[in-house]
């Protein structure tokens, strides 16, 4: 039964015309001389098979499949190749009874897959052939290359063959995706190990921060109620407790007003008073001088009235001081009087500047207030007209995009008249050429025919030449392939490295912050000078003992001084970065090796002291020598064990293996992780990698250089090849093309008037479209204006606005710089009014002490007169007679009267101070009630009008908004303290991120998912090391399986090829650890010979086997067809009848299209085609007998 119905090729190489070549059941050959195209049949059907390949297409690039032109013909613009199935059976997975399937490219490189006539996919039409056993990877189409790669390819590289043939290249390609994938897994699953670290680092601050958050929210929520509650209780009862306070500011006016005349009398009595206490003293001076004149007669008189006068002088002196006393205190208390009136004067003047300074600031904060309105209103308008001028710019963009566009076709079209007009042009140049050609084809006919004679022996010389060169091209590209493979995976692992190093991968959180702010300020990386890894390099052997007699100092930043220490400390506290360790160099202090340890090094295992290890800068030698010092390195724990032992806590100890004996006697050790972070390795890991790529970057210039020069070669080779093959082509099809020239030529002269005619009025349809675009670009032309004119409109009034807006910014500056001066000159008066009443209150205190020193004085005068009386009055008695007696007794008489009533007034006045001084207080008070109670209206408003202000700011809520926040039973008592303490406990929180609770759920989302991702990451590697298991029994499976029956088919198809003789196929496992690399080993014995390798055959013996081969394979999996494309070129005569033979046999099961020279073939063909070249370069079917083969083809087309 027909399987392949037919192939049609529309300028698909040589084939430039459409041509179609029906197939039939059986063997259907295609034949002709060498270079007609007949091997273009093969490639067509490879290349609608999926070929990406220009090399397998023999090319350069895939364009060149598209029939590149003649000297009398131009290049085709695509070409289409389409293969027609009888699907009647369902070979193919698809519900049709005919299935066509087509490949087409273009010129410009676009292509197109069509089944059934219809848009499709390559790999539908890949996936329908793999389906039906027909793929190009297999065995659909088979050339001389397959036959030489089995004959001459090692068994390694034989090997392939048989995996293709067995149907495990898929699974080779699944297993090496298995195995890039669980590499890359494993690569992501430590990577994302690193990283889910530090999320896990992030996790703890960031949950204590959003519990901080939620305790934020909650007190701040509470202080928001109690605030915005206080505020409505103060508003609501604001009107109430200006009234009160109103009352008690009149009531003490009046208070104040009736003290105030109360005083002014006392005042006026205490004058008349003090008149009283003057005529006294007045009339007493001259009643004491009077007396004092017989008190001197008295002194004269006698000795004891000299003593007794005395006495009384010394009284005298007494009273007189003690009246001396009460007058300077008087005079006293006058002045603090004055003094007082001045300073409560002062403090009314500056309490009432004070008040006046109170409502001129309230005043400037409503205009600021006002002000900052109008500076909104204007910024909402400059938005406004912002977002007009945005919106035109979009819609000139637009514009713009529409005018470019049009451009654009406006260009493509001019592009393309001009193409039509040249092509027009050129029609008419090859029309009058065609007259001229038709002249010369007459001439040329009879040159032709002395030049086709030995292109067999050339062509066969040329063909090897390329063949060899296209082995050394595969060669070196295996090698530059392979190079480039490592090179690539070298580049990933190098910078896998380099990022874990850059992100500093393995440090503490603390550490990694700290040092990813070095590297975005430069003022911190100048305090830095580096990390213990940055600064100390080791071997690889010493890497784990090194890092691990650092211990916890690998996570140490080593700074130059204390200062960069402390500077470096002070920012991380500033940006909550953590604690980091610094070591300044300057400040530590080297550990010394002791004698005990210097002894240790001779010890067996001992490797040596820590420090001389490891290789460092030595400005560095004492922040070394402080890690490291007194530390000795050994081989392994029972050596470091015995030397602890001998050396009992003398000096810590590490091994390679990282396991610690301490000074103290602690031991530490155990497994670690293969993937454990050794910080210290990372740059020799870098160093190691960019060699490797080095050396690998060598090899492929090596490689690709060689590849170069053996490309060149073959290019040179090829280009003699298809030279030759064009000679000799042109020669044949120029011959036969001849005949038939003056027809073809007349034809295609109607063919280019008809061209003409087309492209005509193409030009002409080009050219209305043109005067259509034009229109429309002159109209979006003016658009393009009107908006460019309401943007300038726009933008004016931007303009405008931002000259007010300037103005009201400089207006509300200049209120605010006038409301900061008041609010300090109505601090400086208040402070000048408290420090005032503390002076009246200083001069008040004085004032009642000299008051209180007055009373006690004038109680003591009167005592002091007794005594002086009673001494004169002895005096007088001893001296004086009983007429002066009674004189001085009269005197004294009145001066006793004067007193008394001087006394009696002085008690009065006493009173009267008293009394002043009551209403002075009195007063005093009143007036400070007064103006606690003016300042409290004053603080009352001002106060109100703040928490307004504040609420408004804080809660940007007014008084109407605050009320849905109303509490009722609200304790105004307790708020205050309440408001207080929840401050307090604010700004004992500290810093609040706002966002914290948000980062932490994501953070925790994130871990946990990291977490969930991480148990997948586990078991999807898990499941790729199963997959890969069973992928590799499974290909295993398969192909041992396929193997023995290929090689079973192959014993039985060698006897029946050679007509006897044996053979089988051999696994060498030789150098294989993987009985998936086994090479294979052909064994062939033909008859009459020993049994031996394929390699020492004969030629045509290799050959035979390799086809005897290729038929046991295609027993083993039978394919609806086969395309053989001269691969029995190489067997005489005698195998060829053989190898025909069989063929026609195996046809049976499989249809087989051959391309062939040879005539045993031929003679066993049930349908023969042949192809030809009348016209030079094109090709041409044409059905023959095989009589018929080389007088109609050519004499070269049998061999």
């Amino acid at each position: 039964m027909v399987t392949f119905k037919q192939i049609e090729l529309v300028g698909f190489k040589s084939f430039a015309d459409k041509t179609v070549i029906p197939f039939t059941d059986g063997v259907t050959c295609i034949v002709g001389p060498n270079g007609c195209g007949k091997s273009n049949v093969a490639d067509a059907i490879r290349w609608v098979l999926g070929e990406q390949s220009a090399k397998m297409m023999r090319g350069s690039q895939m364009l060149d499949v598209i029939f590149n032109g003649t000297e009398k013909r131009r290049p085709t613009s695509f070409c289409e190749v389409t293969l027609s199935f009888d699907n009647t059976s369902r070979i193919f997975d698809i519900d049709c009874d005919e299935v066509e399937m087509t490949r087409r490219l273009y010129r410009n490189g676009d292509s197109e897959y069509l089944l059934n006539r219809q848009p499709s996919r390559m790999k539908v039409l890949t996936g329908l052939l793999h389906g039906a056993g027909a793929a190009k990877e297999g065995y659909s189409i088979i050339g001389q290359g397959r036959i030489e790669m089995i004959m001459n390819a090692k068994p390694e590289d034989r090997r392939a063959i048989f995996e293709e043939a067995t149907g495990i290249s898929m699974f080779k390609e699944r297993k090496a995706d298995a195995e890039r994938k669980l590499a890359a897994a494993r690569d992501n699953l430590y990577i994302f190990l690193q990283r889910m670290h530090e999320v896990e680092h992030q996790l703890g601050p960031a949950e204590k921060a959003a519990s901080s958050a939620i305790k934020y929210e909650e007190l701040y929520g509470k202080l928001r109620s109690l605030e915005i509650n206080t505020y409505i209780y103060q508003h609501d009862t604001s009107a109430e407790r200006k009234q009160k306070i109103t009352d008690k500011i009149e009531h003490y006016n009046s208070e104040i007003e009736r003290l105030t005349a109360r005083s002014s009398e006392v005042l006026k009595e205490y004058e008349r008073c003090r008149d009283v206490v003057s005529g006294a003293d007045d009339e007493l001076a001259e009643l004491n001088e009077r007396l004092l004149r017989y008190t001197v007669g008295i002194q004269q008189k006698t000795g004891e009235g000299k003593v007794l006068q005395e006495k009384a002088n010394s009284v005298k002196e007494k009273l007189r001081s003690a009246q001396e006393d009460v007058t300077f205190s008087s005079q006293r208390i006058d002045e603090i009087e004055r003094e007082i009136r001045r300073a409560e004067a002062y403090n009314e003047k500056n309490a009432d500047r004070a008040a006046k300074l109170a409502e001129e600031c309230r005043t400037a904060e409503e205009e600021l207030s006002a002000l900052s309105q109008e500076i909104g209103k204007f910024e909402a308008m400059n938005d406004e007209n912002r977002k007009k001028v945005m919106d035109t710019f979009r819609d000139l963009s637009d514009l713009n995009k529409n005018m470019g566009s049009i451009e654009a076709q406006r260009e493509l079209l001019n592009e393309r008249l001009s193409e039509v007009q040249s092509t027009l042009a050129e029609i008419k140049t090859l029309r009058d050429g065609y007259k001229k050609d038709y002249d010369e084809s007459i001439k040329k006919h009879g040159e032709l025919t002395d030049f086709i004679s030995s292109e067999n022996d050339v062509m066969e010389r040329a063909a090897k030449d390329v063949r060899d060169c296209e082995e050394s091209v595969q060669t070196y590209t295996r090698r530059a392939y392979d190079a480039r493979s490592q090179i690539s995976s070298l580049n990933d692992s190098l910078a896998t490295v380099k990022a874990l190093r850059d992100r500093f991968d393995g440090y503490i959180y603390s550490v990694k912050r700290l040092m990813t702010d070095a590297k975005a300020y430069p003022e911190i990386s100048a305090k830095i000078q580096g990390l213990i890894a940055d600064i100390v390099t080791t071997s690889g052997d010493y890497e784990v003992a090194i890092e691990t007699a650092f211990g916890g100092s690998m996570q140490n930043v080593v700074t130059g001084t204390r200062d960069d220490a402390k500077f470096l400390i002070e920012h991380l506290k500033r940006t909550r970065g953590g604690q980091v360790t610094f070591l300044p160099v300057e400040a530590l202090r080297p550990r010394l090796e002791g004698e005990s340890i210097r002894s240790a090094r001779k010890e067996r295992g001992a490797i040596g002291y820590a420090v001389d290890l490891v290789e460092y800068d030595k400005k560095y030698d004492n922040v070394i020598r402080y890690l490291l010092g007194n530390t000795l390195v050994c081989d392994n724990i029972e050596n470091a064990t015995q030397i602890s032992r001998r050396y009992p806590r003398a000096f810590k100890i590490v091994t390679l293996d990282g396991d610690v004996i301490n000074s103290s006697g602690s031991m530490t050790g155990g497994s670690r992780k293969d993937n454990a972070g050794n910080l210290l390795a990372n740059e020799r890991r870098i160093k190691e990698i960019e060699d490797g790529i080095a050396e690998k970057k060598s090899a492929l210039a090596r490689a690709e250089n060689m590849r170069e020069k053996a490309q060149a070669e073959l290019a040179e080779k090829n280009a003699q090849l298809e030279s030759l093959r064009e000679r000799f082509q042109s020669s044949r099809a120029e011959l036969a093309a001849n005949e038939q020239l003056s027809e073809s030529l007349l034809k295609q002269l109607s063919s280019e008037e008809s061209r003409y005619s087309v492209f005509a009025q193409t030009a002409e349809m080009i050219s209305s479209r043109l005067a259509a675009l034009d229109d429309k670009y002159s109209e979006t032309t003016r658009g393009a204006s009107d908006l460019n004119e309401r943007s300038t409109e726009a933008s004016s009034a931007i303009e405008n606005i931002s000259t007010q807006y300037d103005a009201l910014v400089k207006r509300r500056d200049e209120k605010l710089e006038e409301l900061n001066s008041a609010r300090v000159e109505k601090a400086s008066l208040e402070a000048a009014v408290k420090s005032g009443k503390e002076n009246t209150e200083r001069l008040t205190s004085e004032k009642e002490e000299l008051i209180n020193k007055i009373a006690r004085t004038r109680a003591a005068i009167p005592d002091i007169e007794r005594e002086l009386e009673e001494l004169n009055r002895q005096a007088e008695h001893s001296a004086l007679t009983k007429e002066e007696q009674a004189v001085v007794d009269d005197i004294r008489g009145r001066i006793k009267a004067t007193t008394d009533n001087k006394v009696a007034t002085n008690e009065r006045i006493k009173q009267i101070d008293i009394e002043r001084l009551e209403l002075h207080k009195s007063i005093q008070e009143n007036t400070d009630r007064r103006n606690n109670q003016q300042i409290a209206l004053t603080k009352l408003d001002a106060d109100l009008e703040n928490m307004q202000q504040r609420i408004m700011d804080e809660y940007g809520e007014d008084y109407e908004g605050c009320l849905k926040y109303k509490t009722e039973d609200f304790d105004i008592e307790s708020a205050p303290g309440t408001v207080a303490s929840l401050k307090r406990q604010i700004t004992m929180l500290g810093a609040i991120n706002p966002n914290a609770v948000e980062e932490y759920k994501q953070i925790k989302e994130r871990y946990d998912k990291m977490a969930s991702d991480k148990e997948d990451m586990e078991k999807a590697i898990d499941d790729l090391g199963v997959a890969l298991d069973e992928i590799r029994q499974e290909m295993l499976r398969i192909f041992n399986e396929g193997f023995a029956k290929i090689n079973e088919n192959f014993k039985q198809t060698f006897k029946e090829l050679f007509g006897g003789g044996r053979a089988e196929l051999e696994l060498d496992y030789t150098d294989c650890e993987d009985p998936l690399d086994a090479g294979v080993e052909i064994q062939a014995c033909p008859p009459g010979k020993k049994l031996t390798k394929i390699s020492l055959l004969s030629g045509g013996e290799r050959a035979l086997t390799a086809i005897a081969i290729l038929f046991a394979i295609i027993g083993m999996r039978p394919m609806p067809f086969c395309v053989l494309d001269e691969i029995e070129a190489a067997l005489d005569e005698a195998n060829v009848g053989r190898y025909a033979k069989y063929l026609k046999k195996f046809s049976t099961e499989t249809q087989f299209i051959v391309i062939t020279h040879r005539k045993p073939t031929m003679e066993n063909a049930d349908t023969l085609f042949g192809v030809t070249m009348e016209e030079k370069g094109v090709s041409k079917i044409v059905s023959v007998k095989l009589s018929e083969v080389e007088s109609r083809l050519g004499g070269d087309t049998v061999m």
